[in-house]
């Protein structure tokens, strides 16, 4: 384990730390110190964040947010990538709002990443990618270079897209 929780690690269990799961018979190498936090805190009943959301503009993260409310798990949303060393975010969902949907694509892909890298540092295990249901972002498009980022970043080769929010009259027609 990294050397900064090696004291920690000698007077807790393997077991404390991973409850659902055989613990690891060796540490990984690439174990990170947010693992860590991570596993401290679920065993003291903080609750990690597992759903990531993150949306091309305020109007849809403040969209999803209140669906995700509204359904029964709690969420918070957040302007932008939090920077700097912030206490731990209590939540079922993290929702970053960027403003990426009318900028360069080269950017939009930067930004979503950041959250990316953000939300998974938070516990997350499962992402959802809001993009503006209009389509209307640059001539170019981010949605298209976003999702294939956050694809590779997530070494999945598998998505699904779905332009469409009934509850808010944004339907996709054929």
């Amino acid at each position: 384990p990294p050397s900064n929780v090696t004291g920690f690690l000698r007077d807790t269990s393997c077991q404390d730390f991973f409850p659902h799961r055989e613990p690891p018979k060796i540490w990984p190498a690439s174990i990170r110190v947010v693992d860590i936090r991570i596993a401290i805190e679920s065993v003291r009943g903080l609750k990690i964040m597992q759903l990531g959301c993150i949306a091309d503009d305020f109007t849809g993260a403040t969209d999803l947010a209140g669906t995700l409310v509204k359904s029964g798990m709690s969420a918070v949303q957040l302007i932008g990538v939090p920077e700097g060393n912030i206490p731990p975010v209590e939540a079922d969902a993290g929702v970053v709002a960027l403003k990426s949907r009318t900028i360069p694509a080269a950017e939009a892909v930067a930004q979503s990443i950041a959250a990316l890298d953000w939300l998974r540092d938070q516990g997350c295990t499962q992402f959802f990618f809001k993009y503006c249901s209009t389509f209307d972002s640059t001539d170019d498009g981010n949605i298209g270079p976003v999702a294939d980022a956050l694809m590779a970043a997530l070494d999945t080769e598998f998505t699904i897209f779905c332009p469409a929010f009934p509850a808010n009259r944004s339907e996709e027609h054929t």
